[in-house]
């Protein structure tokens, strides 16, 4: 027997939430690990444990709403081709937790310049199905403002593995 669409869904969703969760909390306390604060300036974990923080709230919003949509009776927004989507949803997962697992590895052995552009070329490419034009522009403004963040505002050393001169 079938349990009710709305209750696995709402299943899904709770699940996905609280593996954020429990996601944030454990490299939250890896941030912190690294100190928040020191001599009058941040430390090197303070932002990643903000960002932590934060990531941790909107888990938590987004679950009280759940909660709250389904005790009210409101059925969750489903998208135009979810039902037919299908095994294609899981697909773009995997080729997103692929390119999360496969990034810092590749960030350290090739640098930070290749191997964000591999990676958000196949994220672009594969998992959303844009054209290479549009990835091609998605990519280039995404390093451009993270170098323009990290590397010129933040004065992050980022590594440049097999190009020297980035």
């Amino acid at each position: 027997m079938s349990a009710d669409p709305r209750l696995r869904r709402l299943l899904a969703d709770s699940a996905g939430l609280v593996a954020i969760l429990l996601f944030v909390m454990v490299a939250g306390w890896q941030a912190a690990s690294y100190g928040l604060w020191e001599r009058l300036e941040p430390a090197p974990g303070l932002f990643p444990f903000l960002v932590c923080v934060l990531a941790g709230l909107c888990a938590l919003v987004a679950l009280a709403g759940l909660v709250v949509d389904h005790l009210a009776g409101i059925d969750p927004p489903a998208g135009e081709d979810e039902e037919a989507e299908g095994p294609f949803l899981w697909r773009k997962v995997a080729i997103y937790v692929v390119a999360l697992v496969a990034w810092p590895i590749a960030f350290a052995w090739i640098g930070w310049l290749l191997s964000t552009a591999l990676g958000l070329m196949l994220i672009m490419r594969v998992a959303e199905n844009m054209s290479w034009r549009e990835s091609l522009i998605v990519t280039a403004g995404a390093l451009l403002g993270s170098w323009l963040l990290f590397v010129r505002l933040l004065d992050v050393p980022l590594p440049r593995g097999v190009l020297p001169w980035i």
